[in-house]
């Protein structure tokens, strides 16, 4: 019984923690998306910017 409740609490934090790296993953991958999306912002302000001027 006892070594049924290890295996099962093995399993639970393989898991846990095959859940956390994906999470990390995606995390990463939105961290990028929140940059290049800041990158597009600042330069369709400057386009902007540089419309009014003309």
């Amino acid at each position: 019984r006892l070594s049924q409740l290890k295996e099962s609490a093995d399993r639970q934090k393989a898991a846990d923690e095959e859940a956390l790296e994906s999470s990390k993953k995606r995390e990463a991958g939105l961290a990028s998306d929140v940059e290049r999306l800041q990158q597009e912002v600042a330069e369709a302000a400057q386009n902007l910017e540089e419309t009014k001027a003309k």
